[in-house]
């Protein structure tokens, strides 16, 4: 099932027609690959059909990005750890997953599907998934905004909040120390986005009307869209008996698909922090520099740099002084010294134990950066 979608040169849509479809690949290509191409050319004269293609998809997805971020869709920018394994199935290193210009390419045609795929369901009435993104609890964003004054940032309101101002923020800490410190916080204080039967639109994408449509053979949601598509292809509108027979089942589908999917992401989770501690296992005594990713009653999790493996700092390493915790402020201060840790710190973590069984991995404190 595919979507062919005619844009104007400022990249907005004037009309679309969904279809069903056969593709036949003339390539396959890496997102490596793509962006070799895009950066340097075809020097071997492999693509001379498909590189004048991959550079037009290149500025037109350019096109679509700067619009949607200057309508206020928010970008965060928080590195992914990527693991490696060797052929034995070892993990050989662990370093900051790739994202380059063919992932943006791709990016942007995605989203853009996705979109006129939920306006199109909204404009024939026909229920089906969506994916959507309410707006954030004031209370998180008040805490979040006294956390930033300390940056000199500030949000300018936290009253009915538009995702413009998110992207602002996060503009204004580009490039800058407290960049990943100030995503990684404002991430946490949004909501999680979730699969629903209704179409409130996405909050962080800055769209009325958003839906999963195109990973038909990977996600289960994408499927049901087709599903509910390819039923009214030839129809106008959905009627109102084929409605009160589908509301009740799309409700069920979306709630098991959020489930399955905050299932797989702790899977995953698990899976990653395994291999972290398999990986660090051989390394107990070195120390690392890193950053403080989180701060609770309990101590403070860091993350070491380059590799992106998290470890915690136990309180009861902290043996210096008796430390409080500050929820608000994300902080650890000492009552007899004033030492203070808190997000966004820069430290030197020495390594101290690993268990595998747990996945977890104990950090002390070797020095400040």
């Amino acid at each position: 099932l595919s979507i062919y979608i005619d844009y104007d040169s400022k990249g907005e849509p004037l009309a679309h027609e969904v279809f069903t479809s056969i593709i036949k690949s003339q390539h396959r290509f890496t997102y490596r690959q793509v962006a070799g191409l895009l950066e340097s050319g075809d020097k071997k004269g492999k693509f001379k059909e498909a590189l004048p293609v991959l550079l037009m998809m290149r500025d037109f997805s350019q096109t679509l990005r700067k619009l949607r971020v200057k309508r206020g869709s928010v970008n965060f920018n928080i590195p992914e750890p990527e693991v490696h394994l060797d052929p034995d199935g070892r993990v050989d290193r662990i370093a900051v997953a790739e994202h380059n210009i063919a992932h943006e390419l791709i990016e942007e045609f995605m989203l853009a599907a996705n979109q006129e795929i939920a306006k199109h369901l909204d404009r024939k009435e026909i229920p089906s998934i969506h994916r959507i993104h309410e707006p954030p609890d004031e209370d998180k964003l008040s805490h979040f905004n006294e956390f930033i004054d300390g940056f000199g940032l500030r949000l300018p309101s936290i009253h009915n909040v538009k995702p413009l101002s998110l992207q602002k923020l996060l503009s204004k800490v580009e490039g800058r120390p407290e960049e990943r410190v100030v995503n990684t916080l404002l991430l946490r204080s949004l909501k999680k986005a979730i699969y629903s039967e209704n179409d409130p639109g996405h909050f962080c994408l800055g769209f009325e009307h958003y839906t999963h449509f195109t990973s038909p053979i990977r996600r289960f949601p994408d499927l049901i869209t087709h599903s509910s598509l390819k039923s009214f292809l030839k129809k106008k509108k959905c009627s109102l008996k084929d409605k009160k027979h589908l509301r009740p089942l799309v409700k069920d589908y979306a709630e098991q698909s959020t489930h399955m999917e905050i299932k797989a992401m702790k899977v995953e989770r698990e899976v990653v922090d395994l291999r972290r501690a398999q990986f660090m296992q051989d390394k107990i005594g070195e120390t690392f520099p890193g950053i403080i990713t989180s701060v609770t009653g309990f101590g403070f999790f860091v993350e070491l740099a380059d590799t992106l493996v998290e470890g915690l700092v136990h309180i009861s390493n902290l043996r210096d002084d008796y430390y409080i915790f500050y929820d608000a402020e994300h902080m650890l201060k000492g009552q007899r010294l004033n030492r203070t840790f808190k997000i966004g710190d820069e430290v030197i973590a020495r390594l101290t134990k690993v268990d595998i069984s747990l996945r977890r991995i104990d950090l002390s404190i070797a020095s400040d950066r």
